[in-house]
């Protein structure tokens, strides 16, 4: 928490928490390439397209608060404060979704499974989300020590090593077939969104700078649309997820577009507070509702029979992300008042 509220992270929040509820309730419209109607699998296709930056968004607002260089707390403060909010739903809801797998046949009842699952990542979907966030977490007071010292230069010396490193090689291996023997340089990975997100909300830009931004935003999720309709189609009908991934240059260029128009509509703007005190309810629920909400999925086709194909999808999608949003805040809220349970679903 900082002392001075950022009002367009709560934006961010909320939207980045509906965005990845959307984009799961889409996702299985995806693989049916060709067995669904066209009109359907496009329209699966382009809520999840649009709504790809919602994780990069978690984590560059996580780096935006943990990397300022006025937080002199020392490390093993900083590791205990972070535990609780972290470490405790991981090990609570890696049990949950681990029991259900189990439940369903998806994952042997053995030990053995289980420790192989919860090592490989394996559990549920979703859940890949707290490795990247805990591992995060622990390099935080290096990267701390880094941000404290370096110029915006260097700054942007290092963003420019990660995109090429992350993006730039990724589209080399694809596209070339060549094995770049430098995707493990330590420039790399989810730690770029971490740093980037700091140097969004640190620094100032001019008008020429953002509408740069947001064209090449507006660029990655054309990307985005086309060129994974014609990887599918050069797929033999199979899904190809490439330019899904949140590591790849289409989802970083829509990612920082989407911060930076925020944080430039606040800068525009300046609105009240209190004009986003309706906002607090989903904000102090946000991860709740994302920890919960697959299993929501899961008991509305059991019980109900409703999934991705029950309805027209271009209603169908946000119907389904409404209701797994709804159910998902009221349990979160409940737990949220339950003492000791609380701790599973942090504000």
């Amino acid at each position: 928490m900082t002392k001075r509220r950022i009002l367009y992270f709560d934006w961010l929040r909320v939207l980045a928490t509906i965005s990845v509820v959307v984009l799961h309730a889409a996702a299985p419209l995806l693989y049916e390439y060709d067995k669904i109607p066209d009109y359907e699998w496009w329209t699966g296709h382009i809520y999840d397209s649009v709504t790809r930056w919602c994780v990069p968004i978690f984590f560059m607002m996580s780096g935006a608060l943990m990397l300022n260089p006025a937080k002199k707390e020392p490390a093993n403060l900083f590791f205990r404060k972070r535990a609780s909010k972290v470490l405790i739903p991981f090990a609570a809801w890696t049990v949950f979704y681990l029991l259900i797998q189990m439940k369903t046949g998806d994952i042997e009842r053995t030990p053995a499974a289980a420790v192989k699952a919860i090592l490989s990542d394996t559990v549920y979907y979703h859940l890949w989300f707290l490795y990247v966030i805990i591992g995060l977490y622990l390099i935080t007071p290096i990267l701390r020590v880094y941000i404290s010292n370096a110029s915006r230069r260097n700054i942007e010396f290092f963003l420019a090593l990660w995109f090429v490193c992350t993006a730039g090689f990724s589209l080399i291996s694809k596209f070339f077939e060549v094995k770049m023997g430098f995707e493990a340089f330590p420039a790399s990975g989810y730690i770029g969104y971490f740093v980037l997100g700091y140097y969004f909300y640190h620094y100032s830009f001019s008008k020429a700078a953002k509408n740069i931004y947001y064209v090449i935003g507006i660029a990655g999720v054309c990307t985005t649309l086309l060129v994974t309709l014609f990887l599918t189609k050069e797929n033999n009908g199979t899904f190809d997820g490439f330019f899904y991934h949140y590591l790849n240059i289409s989802t970083i260029f829509m990612s920082g577009a989407f911060f930076m128009f925020f944080k430039d509509l606040q800068e525009k703007t300046n609105p009240s507070s209190g004009s986003y005190k309706w906002l607090s309810p989903i904000n102090k629920a946000s991860m709740g509702i994302y920890l919960i909400h697959p299993f929501v999925f899961l008991l509305l086709e059991k019980f109900l029979g409703l999934n991705a194909f029950t309805f027209n999808p271009l209603y169908g999608i946000p119907l389904m992300a409404f209701l797994a949003i709804s159910i998902s805040f009221v349990i979160t809220r409940i737990l949220q008042r339950v003492p000791v349970v609380r701790s599973i679903v942090p504000s």
